[in-house]
């Protein structure tokens, strides 16, 4: 079909798909993602969805979608396919629409950065990594999404890359297109054989200047010289290229990523991937964690310090100095029994803050994850007051680094309501007292109730129906319902409305202008909830 025979809708549709060629494009229409031509014939074979056409004939459409509400599964089932997904959604409210509802991609959703609520494993980091080749040897950077940890490696030994890019373990490697299209080259060769989905990305955005740029803009310095890595270049160059790549896929501010730090392969073990399989540090012969050194050792209180412990664990330190000062901060909490029991009880009752101040930066957070950061902060006093009791220098710097959080805990538990639901437009999440015109608005809403019951006893009487009833429909909105065997006391002010198989539905003036009230008192407090929710949110992050 030409573009200017489609409709409007598929037009907007093959103008998203156009931007995003080599994607399956996830088309917002309502409560599902509908696909359509290649994608909804790759999507019906790889998903087992029934594909069904829009049209009929020769202009038919084939179509196929997924709701909304469990697009996750579907999402991770094409990834695991080895495809990526556009995530192209509804950008205004149909309802207030003029016309068309404007519609754009909002994210595009890899491997790497599939970091939705329950799709991760709590215990372990998802990296994306960026790799790239020059004559100062080879750079890589690596960030966890997920958390915001974002680390670099310079070096020129090809066994080092391997066996740290193995350590690694990335979710997914952006490469150079060029390095891709080199037969031979080792790397390329063993991310291939490793099995590792590989994302091409052009060369011009690994150049070592354009990194550094983009690595000023993000973290809006002069220069990098308070990152140490003013005077690196490949490693510069991925690192630039992968923040891109980000900006690109999430479409979002990564205000989570704060910093980027040099990792030394001389302050720790060098352990290849053979010796790392053959140890079983954290995965087993037969690809599971148990048995491992990790789950022998893991008695984490929670998911942050499993993480962690994992880190630690494949990349053990070398230097002296830093082993003794971590076996100082060990011995210490070894003999303070009570301290560290006191200590592992707090601690239980954290929530995974390195992950909802990700999902706080990408504006994904909800009202249970920013109730969750309140609980959690509130904490932290009591971690100091713990810690203050012992004398480790490590120990030490942990509780100088701990912030103050109290009056955003204050104004977090001052604004939800105990229990806020997961829907972050629908309303329920403010507290009375937040906002006059709020509850002015709710009190109109609530005695509503009152008013059409009120309404209903005063229609019955005056028209002399006993069986009168005045209800709500939402499609239909508000109506009177009079039974067939009353249609003769049918007053001539009401209009007719809808027609049932044993009763007529009526509108009158009065309950029309009504309607107009709630409905626009209900949206307008949808709107005022959402704004202030929106505003802790920012506040927060």
């Amino acid at each position: 079909m030409k573009r200017a025979d489609m409709t409007p809708m598929m037009q907007q549709y093959r103008g998203a798909k156009g931007a995003h060629p080599d994607k399956i494009v996830f088309f917002r229409m309502g409560d599902f993602y509908e696909m359509f031509y290649e994608d909804a014939e790759e999507a019906s074979r790889i998903l087992g969805i029934t594909l069904t056409s829009r049209n009929k004939g020769p202009d038919a459409i084939p179509m196929a979608g997924v709701p909304v509400k469990a697009a996750k599964q579907y999402l991770r089932r094409l990834l695991a396919a080895g495809k990526r997904v556009a995530i192209c959604e509804q950008v205004e409210d149909p309802q207030t629409a003029k016309g068309l509802v404007d519609r754009r991609i909002v994210r595009v959703v890899t491997p790497g950065t599939m970091i939705d609520e329950g799709c991760l494993d709590e215990r372990t980091h998802l990296y994306t990594l960026a790799l790239t080749a020059g004559k100062a040897g080879y750079g890589v950077a690596w960030v966890d999404l997920s958390t915001g940890e974002f680390s670099i490696l310079e070096t020129r030994d090809e066994k080092v890359l391997i066996a740290e890019i193995d350590r690694i373990s990335p979710a997914e490697c952006v490469l150079p297109e060029g390095l891709l299209r080199e037969e031979k080259n080792p790397i390329a060769t063993y991310l291939n054989q490793a099995g590792y989905p590989l994302t091409p990305y052009p060369d011009w955005n690994f150049a070592p200047d354009a990194g550094e740029k983009q690595l000023r803009d993000h973290f809006r310095t002069a220069t990098l010289a308070g990152f140490g890595i003013e005077t690196i270049g490949p490693a510069v160059g991925a690192a630039g290229a992968l923040l891109r790549y980000l900006y690109e896929t999430q479409k979002h501010e990564l205000g989570h990523i704060t910093s980027v730090k040099i990792h030394h392969t001389g302050h720790h073990l060098r352990v290849d991937e053979k010796a790392r399989r053959a140890l079983e540090l954290v995965r087993s012969a037969r690809g599971s964690a148990e048995g491992t050194l990790f789950s022998h050792l893991d008695r984490t209180c929670s998911a942050m310090g499993a993480r962690l412990l994992r880190s630690w664990i494949l990349a053990p330190l070398a230097d002296r100095a830093r082993i003794e000062e971590r076996l100082d901060a060990v011995e210490e909490f070894f003999r303070e029994t009570a301290r560290r029991e006191e200590l592992r009880a707090t601690l239980k009752e954290l929530n995974d803050l390195e992950r909802l101040s990700s999902r706080l930066a990408l504006g994904t957070a909800h009202g249970r994850d920013l109730s969750a950061l309140g609980r959690s902060l509130a904490l932290v006093p009591r971690v100091t007051e713990i810690l203050s009791g012992f004398s480790a220098p490590l120990t030490r710097r942990c509780v100088n680094a701990l912030g103050d959080f109290s009056r955003l805990c204050e104004r977090i538990a001052a604004t939800l309501v105990d229990d806020p639901p997961l829907n972050v437009t629908e309303g329920g999440l403010i507290r009375e007292g937040v906002s006059e015109e709020l509850d002015e608005l709710r009190k109109l809403t609530e005695e509503g109730g009152a008013w059409l019951d009120e309404l209903q006893a005063r229609e019955s009487e005056r028209t002399g129906i006993p069986n009168l009833k005045v209800g709500y429909n939402r499609v239909f909105g508000y109506y009177i319902e009079i039974t067939n065997a009353h249609a003769g006391k049918v007053p001539p002010e009401y209009v007719r409305k809808q027609t049932l198989k044993n009763a007529e539905r009526y509108i009158t003036p009065e309950l029309k202008e009504y309607e107009t009230k709630v409905l626009t008192a209900q949206d307008r407090s949808r709107e005022i909830e959402y704004r202030i929710f929106s505003e802790l949110r920012n506040r927060a992050a």
